[in-house]
């Protein structure tokens, strides 16, 4: 009786975060239908093309049920999950944009090792009653965790582009003396 009344307090307590970010994942859904929708009619590229464009979304979607399905921080602190997955979600859409302006594939699997912290925090959230770690923590290393692999992709997407275009990235390029 005690846990019920306990559920039923949480769900009394719940702030402006709390259904800002709720009703923030109901345009994400849709969002989501809608591109699967357009992706999937257009018919420009392979089934498989589009299920490996579209596995980000469902790193994502797939996370925040895992947030809240297996963590009470979440329901704590909805900020944190949704910064959390905010490095995520930044990462793959800077690697759209470049795919897209270099004319180039987009995969997922091509970089895979960018999406570990997400991937890391989705294996350990439903573990986490065995491993008894900080729920909290282990949305700052997904936090901490995607910012350091979003730095590592732009940096190595700057070296790229200053190798090929044969620049320096904020310094000047001496010309050679003969």
């Amino acid at each position: 009786m005690a846990a019920l009344t306990k559920d039923a307090d949480f769900w009394m307590n719940l702030n402006v975060c709390h259904l800002g970010t709720m009703m923030g994942c109901l345009p994400m859904m849709y969002g989501f239908y809608t591109n699967m929708q357009t992706i999937f009619s257009a018919g420009k590229h392979s089934f498989w093309h589009c299920v490996d464009g579209l596995l980000p979304c469902a790193i994502i979607v797939i996370y925040f049920f895992f947030s809240f399905k297996f963590t009470r921080a979440a329901w704590h602190m909805p900020a944190l999950v949704v910064f959390a997955m905010g490095s995520f979600l930044t990462l793959m859409g800077s690697r759209v944009i470049i795919a897209t302006v270099t004319k180039s594939k987009f995969s997922t699997f091509k970089d895979f090792h960018l999406a570990t912290p997400i991937l890391f925090g989705i294996a350990v959230m439903p573990l986490n009653k065995v491993l008894g770690l900080n729920e909290v923590a282990i949305f700052v290393f997904i936090l901490v965790g995607s910012m350091v692999m979003y730095f590592y992709y732009i940096l190595n997407v700057i070296d790229q582009i200053c190798e090929a275009l044969d620049i320096n990235c904020l310094t000047i390029k001496h010309k050679k003396t003969k």
